[in-house]
C-alpha cells in the first residue's frame, strides 16, 4: 500500500476502485481509517477502511499489517555469538548494524568454525588479538541486504564471500610486502565482529561476488582455500612431486586436495 495515494475495491458499491489517502501512518488503528471517492460513480467510500472488506480478508489484512511490523521490529535486532573470554560464548540479541560510507551490510547465510576460532575460544591468542566482548568467525558468505553510500560495484541482493583481514598499506611491513605482520590490520571475527551473527558490516573493498552456481558453504570456503592455494604456490609443487602433509584437519585436507591437482 503506497504512503499517501492507495486503491481498494469495494463489493458492491461500483466495479471501480476507491481513491482515498491513508492518513496517519504512526499507528495500525489510525492507518485503519480513510475516506475517498469513487472515480466512477461519485459515491464516498466508507468511513474505515475495514468496512471495505469482506470479515475474512479484513482478518487476513489485519494479519498481515502486523506481520509486517512484526518483521520490521524484528529486523531491528539480531542474533550473535559474543565470545566473553575462555569457554564463554553467548548466543545474544544485538542490535543490527548500520554500514557507514564505503561499506556494506551482509546477511549471513553461513559461516565456517576456523581453527583460530578454536584457540580463541580455548583462550589462546589468534592471529590478531582479541578484545572482548567480540563476535567471532571471519570465514563467511552471505546476502548484501544494505549498502552504504559511496558503494559502486555492489548492491542489495548479490551473493558474496569477504576477505576478513584488511592491511593498512603504510606500515613498514605492508611497504616491503609482508602484510601479514601488518602492524595496523583490521581483522573481521578478530579485532572488529565478524560473522557469528545474522548480519554484519564489511568495507566494500573486502567483498567479493559469488559465482551463479557457488553455494553459500562454498563461499564461506574461499578464505581457507586462499590459505591453501598461497601455501601450495610458496611450496612450489609441480606435477610428479611427491609430498607429506602434517596434519589432517581441515586445512591438511584442503592441501591434500590442492597437491593432487
Amino acid at each position: 500500500v503506497c504512503s499517501k495515494n492507495w486503491k481498494q475495491q469495494v463489493s458492491g458499491q461500483c466495479t471501480e476502485r476507491f481513491a482515498g489517502t491513508e492518513g496517519d501512518r504512526k499507528s495500525f488503528q489510525t492507518r485503519m481509517y480513510w475516506k475517498g471517492t469513487c472515480g466512477n460513480c461519485g459515491k464516498e467510500g466508507p468511513a474505515k477502511r475495514e468496512d471495505a472488506l469482506s470479515p475474512g480478508r479484513r482478518r487476513r489484512t489485519q494479519f498481515a499489517w502486523n506481520a509486517s511490523a512484526q518483521r520490521t521490529k524484528m529486523e531491528d535486532k539480531m542474533k550473535s555469538a559474543y565470545f566473553y573470554g575462555k569457554h564463554d560464548i553467548r548466543v545474544e540479541e544485538a542490535k543490527t548494524p548500520e554500514p557507514g560510507p564505503g561499506e556494506v551490510l551482509i546477511q549471513v547465510k553461513a559461516c565456517g568454525i576456523c581453527g583460530t576460532d578454536v584457540h580463541i575460544y580455548e583462550g589462546d591468542k589468534g592471529a590478531a588479538e582479541v578484545t572482548p566482548p567480540t563476535i567471532l568467525g571471519h570465514e563467511f558468505s552471505g546476502v548484501i541486504a544494505k549498502t552504504g553510500s559511496g558503494v559502486k560495484d555492489f548492491k542489495e541482493g548479490d551473493r558474496v564471500c569477504i576477505d576478513p583481514n584488511c592491511y593498512c598499506g603504510a606500515c613498514d611491513y605492508c611497504r616491503s610486502g609482508e602484510v601479514h605482520f601488518c602492524e595496523h590490520m583490521l581483522g573481521y571475527g578478530t579485532t572488529v565482529n565478524g560473522g557469528f551473527a545474522e548480519y554484519c558490516v564489511v568495507r566494500e573493498s573486502q567483498v567479493y561476488r559469488l559465482g551463479e552456481n557457488t553455494s553459500f558453504e562454498q563461499g564461506a570456503m574461499a578464505e581457507p582455500v586462499a590459505c591453501c592455494l598461497h601455501g601450495i604456490d610458496m611450496c612450489n609443487i609441480r606435477p610428479g612431486h611427491h609430498v607429506v602433509v602434517i596434519g589432517g584437519g581441515m586445512i591438511g585436507r584442503l592441501m591434500l586436495q590442492l597437491a593432487k591437482l
